[in-house]
């Protein structure tokens, strides 16, 4: 019975630094997934000349996106060519790569939007720099100033990415 009480103990103490390593360890994944995602775009759009776009999706048969404020990505995006040039993937457009939900996390992208097209030298059109904020969403509920587990990736207006640690936005 002491046995039982000792491991009991140990356990509850131990609980929080494993929710923490595992809140770290969803953000990194998120970041390492975006940011191949955009190196991709980029290397795609040069392939390509151009129409390369890089959108946030939801779950095939949910609606994930209208139930987010705009320029949240967290229900996963998609990278697609669009022949049309109107922004939405149509049947006939190829899926270059679709990245699911990202769970427990919270992906924001500065300044706001939900849609980045990259031209035929890889830039992303009409942005200049901007940021994706990728942190736990638990951090996220309980301080929405909270960026300390964060992770933010800083793209310039040439493409260079940067991943910075603990700080929050901008860049």
């Amino acid at each position: 019975m002491v046995a039982l009480a000792i491991v009991a103990i140990a356990a509850t103490l131990a609980l929080p630094s494993l929710q923490r390593m595992l809140d770290r360890y969803h953000v990194r994944m998120a970041a390492e997934a975006l940011t191949a995602t955009l190196y991709l775009a980029r290397s795609e759009a040069i392939r390509h000349a151009g129409n390369v776009v890089l959108a946030r999706s939801g779950p095939p048969g949910e609606d994930c996106t209208s139930a987010l404020p705009a320029g949240r990505w967290d229900c996963g995006w998609q990278l697609f060519i669009d022949r049309n040039s109107n922004g939405v993937r149509d049947g006939e457009e190829p899926m270059l790569q679709q990245v699911a939900a990202q769970r427990h996390v919270i992906v924001q992208r500065r300044p706001v939007q939900n849609l980045m097209r990259f031209d035929g030298w890889g830039n992303a059109t009409g942005l200049g720099a901007f940021s994706f904020a990728i942190r736990p969403a638990r951090d996220a509920a309980e301080d929405p100033e909270n960026y300390a587990n964060a992770t933010l990736l800083c793209v310039s207006a040439g493409g260079r990415i940067r991943a910075v640690s603990g700080k929050p936005p901008p860049c």
